[in-house]
């Protein structure tokens, strides 16, 4: 099932308290229900997030937690996500490039150290290890 912008407007806006401005009669309809679609596993993420980490806070399991995180895994594949290992490299993708557009000034390398640190590709295994261990 596809939402209509309405709908995830509105899905947003009571569930999440999320007001974005997406474009709505400004751009293409399928533009707007992308941004839409795209912020709403971000929002659902961080409420997922927080709620893992106050489950840390107070003692759950980590197999509980891990429980947890394989029923909504199974949910999402009976509603039609695709395999997690490739959603999951979708998700990354997106985040990385994503942070890539938040970038404020591209003219100024080095201002964002988080964000050049992400786009920066992972040093090798063996210069991240002190010689002899």
């Amino acid at each position: 099932m596809v939402l209509d912008v309405t709908q995830l407007e509105a899905l947003l806006t009571r569930t999440f308290s999320i007001g974005l401005d997406v474009g709505r009669g400004r751009e293409k309809v399928a533009l707007v229900r992308l941004r839409l679609s795209r912020a709403l596993p971000g929002a659902a993420e961080t409420q997922a997030m927080a709620a893992e980490a106050l489950a840390i806070e107070r003692g759950v399991a980590t197999e509980q937690i891990a429980a947890a995180e394989g029923l909504a895994l199974h949910a999402a594949a009976f509603n039609g996500m695709p395999d997690p290992v490739l959603h999951l490299a979708a998700r990354a993708m997106g985040v990385v490039t994503g942070l890539a557009a938040l970038e404020p000034d591209p003219r100024a390398p080095g201002a964002d150290v988080l964000l050049d640190a992400a786009c920066r590709p992972p040093p090798a295994c063996s210069s991240s290890w002190p010689s002899g261990a």
